[in-house]
């Protein structure tokens, strides 16, 4: 290139306004004509350059031309590549190879033992399908309705971009978009829903990587699994159950183009289900998949009109199957896995549950408390409600309704609305959006009056009126629990935490009383006493004077233990005095070898809850759960080992494999031959002891148990074992005030034990009590040891280095004070001044004190442990 200086350029401009001048041709000078200003560099070599030529002539008119138009193409693609740059580099940390490899949250499954479902847990209802799963009629339509150029863009659909906003631009609104199926899956993964220009910028950039990573088939995976489509349905195989009841595979064209309808804008349209607007976006769909080639206009007509039948909620397997054993099983492996792992991660978790035996203990349960309120005359009867009340309750009631719907056998409050003379007399119950029909026969004699809130159960549904039949409940603070474990393994078989009310606002369905009530056992707690005697210097002939004894209870005060029916027997031995449940012998053990032994041993055999060291620990003034008595009984059929309860057998992960094995863990509390003989003493208990009915309904099975009774027969219990399984059965009031005269353990528990042992043993083999070495049996009489009171000749069990030994209480009789009040089986009497919890000192504490201390953790039982 010839490089020309200032001073020559001003010369050339200068002879070319000359030469313009005097009209002569620059082509017709000769090069040998020199002239001032046109030289060139080149003149140093004594050359002169040739004609000038203008420096258009110097290339084609075509490339002149394309010179012209370069700017208007350079800047926008510079603009455009720069942009690129920018966000590449802004989003470059998102690696869509995470995304193609990424782990979607998906539903986790808990199953009974014979893998029926009975809950799922999930952040996202979401149940992730192979795209080989999905049929060819569902993908087709979501293509067809969402990006019909899905196979022929590479992520962004510039037609379709161009074509929708022309469409918006002449609507004047948004009445279309351009979001490809990729930019869609994009969008779910990295973006937000905002609407603004980056975020869709970023969204087809994203788009157009992605293309480069995925095939068309995984990105339509992810699409499928990933979309929301109302209704808390993530993906299809989740929109299809809770739309249609159905699996992905099952739906038919209708369904699919419906489904697909909803991608648009599933939170509005959900709510126009089977209605015109609704079928506007199926028609779109169809219409969509025949301009495809998908269908043919025949098939889409067909489709139209055939009718689409809408379930109004999927079943609550949570609610219908065992929702509280559910409860526990979700509360347990959230503490082993992490809430949000269970929430997302897809589990398989495989419990214990037997759901038969459970059935069978809910009913055993449900008529029990029945037979109870019937004995005891209780009415139905909540309250009476004023206009105010009878808004809030139907208000609070319908809005329960709305995520609990009711189900058999479940016990709400009702409202009764009308009195019904004839044909057939009764009342017409309200709960929330439903009637029921309650007949006069099934309420128990009680009669009813407008605004009347009652507990009913419910029966069914006439087929005839659709209103709800219904029966008398118990009142709602009547409540029972029973615990089923078996006691090789720990396995928790079966498990009823209290009634089902179905609905909020009167009682508390939701409180497990089977593990986390704290009660006072009762009766039921003294072989923790006698077990730690027999390891203390007593056997099963040992005698202990049952005769009337006080003791210190602060400045002039003393407290007597009493018996039931007030009587004593003088002389008896321990085999007799558990078998009969003599609270004076209980005690005066238990002051023999201290309440400090009797509390390591209840804690060595598997009792959780904080005991009081104090003589009225001997007749369950302690509470404990239900759990913990029935895990620490099972001590006895072990042969002294206790088992760790298991409400799990096993899980899995999403992929089928087994992440966790729960493997039975014993703790070896006692020693066998003391169980064992704790077995033979607990046997003569079912036999012929207080628990009496129990063995007369088992004549030929190897059952021990013990019966329990509260102060004032606030509680009653039954706790009682076979050599496989123990069960566990506690009735009360949430109010702690009396079941009602004479019901006690044997009452009012036992007769539940024996109903669900009978059905759930029916089809079961039951063993002998297996017998350690190291035990002798003999049959004693009077005349074989001074030391031992017999009545008559019976057998006892002896570890061999204390056959025939005995221990009797030689000690004086305490002074014996009068006491106004007793209850059959209690813990105690007492008057004014004398009362439960009692400290190993006895320090002084008023009967008013202790009725405060009652009011007070009844205030906090109903917040923080359940209650009405």
């Amino acid at each position: 290139m010839v490089k020309i200086n200032t001073n020559i350029n001003k010369g050339l401009a200068k002879d070319a306004r000359a030469l313009k001048a005097r009209k002569i041709s620059p082509t017709s000078l000769r090069p040998e004509d020199p002239r001032p200003g046109l030289l060139a560099e080149g003149q140093l070599n004594g050359k002169f350059p040739g004609a000038w030529r203008h420096p258009q002539a110097w290339v084609p008119k075509e490339l002149a031309f394309y010179f012209f138009l370069a700017p208007f193409f350079f800047w926008p693609i510079a603009v455009v590549g720069f942009i690129y740059q920018i966000y590449s580099y802004n989003i470059s940390g998102r690696a869509l190879e995470d995304i193609k490899n990424y782990t979607m949250p998906t539903v986790s499954f808990i199953f009974a033992s014979d893998n029926t479902l009975m809950a799922e847990i999930f952040n996202e209802h979401r149940l992730i399908t192979p795209l080989i799963k999905i049929p060819p009629m569902v993908i087709d339509a979501f293509i067809a309705a969402e990006d019909s150029s899905f196979y022929q863009h590479q992520g962004v659909d510039t037609l379709g971009i161009v074509r929708a906003l022309l469409a918006n631009i002449k609507a004047g609104q948004t009445v279309q978009g351009a979001s490809t199926i990729t930019q869609q899956m994009i969008r779910s993964f990295l973006l937000t829903n905002e609407k603004t220009y980056d975020r869709k910028l970023r969204e087809m950039i994203l788009a157009w990587q992605a293309e480069r990573h995925m095939s068309k088939d995984e990105i339509l995976f992810l699409y499928l699994n990933r979309i929301y489509l109302g209704r808390g349905a993530y993906g299809v195989e989740s929109a299809a159950r809770m739309y249609f009841g159905k699996t992905i595979q099952e739906v038919n064209l209708a369904e699919a183009a419906m489904l697909a309808g909803l991608a648009q804008a599933p939170g509005r349209l959900q709510a126009h289900l089977g209605t015109e607007r609704s079928r506007e976006r199926q028609n779109y769909a169809l219409t969509q998949m025949v301009k495809g080639g998908y269908i043919t206009q025949a098939q889409a007509d067909r489709a139209a009109a055939t009718e689409l039948k809408f379930i109004t909620r999927r079943p609550n397997v949570y609610r219908q199957v065992a929702p509280q054993y559910a409860e526990v099983v979700r509360i347990q492996m959230s503490e082993y896995m992490g809430a949000e792992s269970l929430l997302n991660d897809g589990f398989r978790i495989y419990t214990s549950i037997d759901l038969q035996a459970q059935a069978q203990a809910t009913a055993a349960v449900r008529e029990g408390l029945d037979a109870l309120a019937l004995r005891q005359r209780m009415s139905p009867k909540v309250r009476t409600l004023n206009p105010q009340q009878v808004a809030d309750y139907l208000k609070r009631s319908k809005s329960s309704m709305d995520n609990r719907p009711l189900m058999i056998n479940q016990e709400p409050a009702g409202l009764v609305t009308e009195v019904v003379r004839s044909p057939s007399a009764g009342y017409i119950i309200e709960i929330g959006y439903e009637k029921g029909f309650l007949p006069a026969k099934n309420t128990r004699g009680f009669a009813f009056k407008p605004n009347d809130l009652i507990m009913v159960r419910i029966l069914g549904r006439d087929e005839q009126s659709g209103l709800l039949e219904l029966t008398a409940a118990p009142p709602p603070e009547i409540q029972g629990a029973l615990v089923l474990m078996e006691n090789k393994t720990g396995r928790v078989l079966a498990m009823v935490g209290g009634r089902d009310f179905g609905l909020e606002g009167v009682g508390n369905s939701d409180f497990n009383r089977a593990i986390l009530a704290m009660r006072q056992p009762g009766s039921s707690f003294k072989p923790f006493v006698y077990t730690a005697a027999l390891d203390n210097g007593y056997t099963e002939a040992s005698v202990v004077y049952d005769v009337p004894v006080s003791y210190p209870d602060g400045p002039g005060r003393r407290w007597a233990p009493r018996n039931a029916g007030g009587g004593h027997h003088g002389p008896i031995t321990i085999r007799d005095a558990i078998r009969r449940s003599v609270n004076v012998v209980a005690v005066k053990v238990t002051d023999s070898i201290g309440p400090d032994t009797v509390v390591e041993y209840a804690k060595r055999m598997g009792i959780t809850t904080a005991l009081n060291p104090s003589l009225p620990l001997a007749l369950g003034a302690s509470e404990v759960t239900l759990l913990d008595m029935t895990k620490a009984y099972s001590t006895f059929p072990n042969l002294g080992a206790w088992p760790w309860p298991s409400f799990v057998d096993r899980v899995e992960d999403r992929y089928g494999r087994t992440v966790m094995n729960f493997q039975p863990h014993l703790t070896q509390a006692i020693s066998p031959q003391t169980a064992y003989i704790m077995i033979d003493m607990l046997s003569a208990v079912a036999k012929s002891g207080t628990g009496a009915r129990v063995g007369a309904a088992f004549p030929n099975m190897s059952l021990a148990g013990k019966t329990g009774t509260t102060n004032s027969q606030a509680d009653a219990l039954f706790i009682g074992f076979t050599p496989e399984y123990t069960c566990g059965v506690w009735v009360g009031r949430e109010t702690r005030i009396s079941l009602g005269s004479g019901e006690q353990g044997a009452r009012t528990a036992a007769p539940i034990f024996i109903a669900f042992m009978k059905q759930f043993l029916a089809d079961k083999e039951v063993g002998k009590f297996p017998v350690p070495e190291g035990l002798v049996r003999q049959n004693l009489l009077p005349q074989d040891s001074e030391d031992i009171y017999i009545g008559s000749s019976v057998s006892y069990v002896f570890k061999a280095d204390e056959v025939g030994r005995g221990k009797p209480d030689t000690s004086i009789a305490h002074q014996y004070d009068s006491y106004d009040s007793y209850d059959s089986e209690s813990n105690y009497y007492s008057e004014s001044g004398r009362g439960s919890g009692r400290s190993s000192h006895y320090t002084a504490r008023s009967q008013e004190a202790m009725d405060r201390r009652l009011m007070d953790y009844l205030a906090g039982y109903g917040s923080g442990r359940g209650g009405i």
